[in-house]
């Protein structure tokens, strides 16, 4: 005989890690807001998972301006952050 476990018979609060399955909680069961900065392991956001623009060099810690200027000496043909003061 086979006896079928239900929500109705779980009480809140007692299925514990271990009971979970291994690749049983997935992306869609995630509520948004849920993944906090404390659960995201150090260097684990890579660069693949960053929106192009995601990270503003005024979030940047230490960045030198260059400035490429024409001939003109005043016309600024390219602007370069790079590490560094």
């Amino acid at each position: 005989m086979t006896t079928r476990i239900t929500t109705d018979n779980i009480t809140d609060g007692t299925v514990a890690t271990a009971d979970i399955a291994d690749s049983n909680v997935t992306t869609a069961k995630i509520n948004d807001d849920a993944v906090t900065t404390a659960k995201i392991p150090d260097s684990n956001v890579t660069n693949a998972k960053l929106s192009s623009t995601a990270v503003t060099s005024s979030k940047m810690a230490s960045l030198s301006t260059i400035q490429i200027l024409a001939s003109d000496g005043s016309t600024v043909v390219k602007t370069i952050f790079t590490p560094g003061s």
